[in-house]
């Protein structure tokens, strides 16, 4: 969304990688969170007004004294998530998950010490 705004302007963008950006580099970082940091340079404090009004998940922007836009960008990865969607759609995960909750209840239902609720 935002790449479409800003193909209409003169617009440079500069990355530093290593010790020059505040977050960690996103290529020599190794965790699961990856992140970036760029400096885009605009001519026209308009463009930068507009990026900033940009809000999502996944960017923080400031402008500055000079008109450039600082832009914070945050990548997570989804292949855990997607495993643990592709979980509950599982159909043998399903018919254990249904074992499991009636054995649950069966078996707390028959406890001595199980409290029942609105009944005396």
């Amino acid at each position: 969304m935002w790449m479409e705004l800003l193909k209409d302007y003169d617009v440079t963008i500069q990355y530093h990688p290593g010790k020059a950006n505040v977050p960690v580099d996103a290529l020599s970082r190794k965790g699961v969170s990856l992140g970036s940091l760029a400096y885009l340079s605009v001519s026209k404090r308009p463009l930068a007004k507009k990026i900033q009004t940009l809000e999502s998940k996944f960017m923080q922007l400031s402008i500055s004294k000079k008109g450039g836009v600082l832009a914070s960008i945050e990548v997570r990865a989804t292949f855990i998530e997607e495993i643990r969607d592709k979980q509950f759609e599982d159909e043998i995960l399903k018919e254990l998950r249904k074992i499991l909750c009636l054995n649950l209840l069966t078996e707390s239902h028959g406890l001595r010490y199980s409290i029942h609720p609105g009944v005396t």
